[in-house]
């Protein structure tokens, strides 16, 4: 009598793995983790970059205004006076301390200007790339510019803003 309830253990220890391979496992529901969204530290501008960027100004003895608008994009836009000058270009290079200005479609005649001027406000030119180089740094001021002086005029306190408007 002992073989039936041996038969039947046999019997349940062959179905019950065989029944359970009937039905497919489902499969593990992923878990998704949300993480907070980090925004990529955003580079600061350094002191001198500040200092350039922006727009510098020249008054003629007329009464007529210049600007050099220095865009964050490397672009330089002349508005007032010396507009031929446009599309201009501008890059700096911090540690060297210069200053490249490249007047890319300008006509020839009118670069000349530069060629005379270096050693006086300009350090170097190159008439083949119309490149312009100046020294530049957090105390230059003013930059001249085809005989022309242009002054960073932005805040009260800026050595040209003092001297554009010494009564105030």
């Amino acid at each position: 009598m002992t073989a039936k309830p041996f038969r039947h253990v046999i019997l349940l220890g062959i179905l019950i793995p065989w029944t359970g391979c009937l039905r497919p496992v489902p499969a593990p529901t992923p878990v998704v983790v949300s993480r907070p969204a980090v925004n990529p530290p955003v580079p600061q501008k350094s002191e001198m970059l500040r200092h350039l960027e922006g727009v510098w100004e020249s008054r003629g003895a007329n009464g007529n205004q210049g600007q050099m608008i220095f865009s964050p994009d490397g672009t330089l836009i002349f508005k007032g006076k010396m507009e031929f000058y446009n599309p201009a270009r501008w890059e700096l290079d911090e540690a060297r301390q210069e200053l490249r200005l490249t007047l890319p479609e300008a006509d020839n005649n009118r670069l000349q200007v530069f060629q005379i001027a270096v050693g006086d406000g300009v350090k170097a030119f190159n008439p083949t790339t119309k490149q312009i180089t100046y020294t530049f740094n957090t105390e230059i001021w003013a930059l001249q510019v085809a005989g022309w002086a242009y002054s960073k005029s932005e805040g009260a306190d800026s050595p040209a803003r003092q001297e554009l408007e010494p009564n105030q």
